[in-house]
């Protein structure tokens, strides 16, 4: 059975940049019937050590340091932002502009100005921008926050 692909560009290498890579590779085993199969094609991040590393490590097709360079190419449908929060709106803005389908760690931003930037860029661009925030509904996560709420931690 061949089914569609997306290519996905994925800046930021540190601990969620890891667990984002390692969802797309998981994806079609986890969900044998995707819509769309995620295709590793370009990792970014400011550290070439580590960018080069996490390449290989994950099976990305290529890597940049520049997140520019992410968003000039055309081949890239889906670009993932795993940076610090500070940084994700003006990637997420040029991502839009250029007519990617964005995804982004959590926070979206760290300021209510940025946050009506973004807002402005989706309405003007017609952006699609998706927050990632899957783990809250992990047993773990509900036993922590049942342990919080008991008062036996936090």
């Amino acid at each position: 059975m061949s089914r569609k692909t997306v290519n996905v560009a994925l800046i930021g290498v540190g601990f969620m940049g890891s667990e984002h890579s390692k969802a797309y590779s998981l994806a079609p085993v986890i969900f044998p019937d995707i819509a769309a199969v995620p295709v590793k094609k370009l990792i970014c991040d400011i550290n070439e050590a580590a960018v080069k590393k996490n390449a290989e490590q994950w099976g990305y097709d290529e890597w940049c340091t520049d997140w520019k360079e992410v968003i000039a190419r055309e081949d890239i449908d889906i670009v993932d932002i795993c940076v610090p929060p500070n940084l994700h709106s003006e990637i997420a803005i040029e991502a839009m502009k250029a007519g990617k389908f964005v995804m982004s760690e959590k926070p979206l931003t760290t300021t209510v100005e940025d946050c009506e930037k973004l807002v402005e860029a989706a309405k003007k661009y017609n952006g699609r921008y998706a927050v990632a925030f899957n783990k809250r509904r992990w047993p773990a996560v509900n036993f922590a926050r049942k342990l919080i709420k008991d008062g036996v931690i936090g």
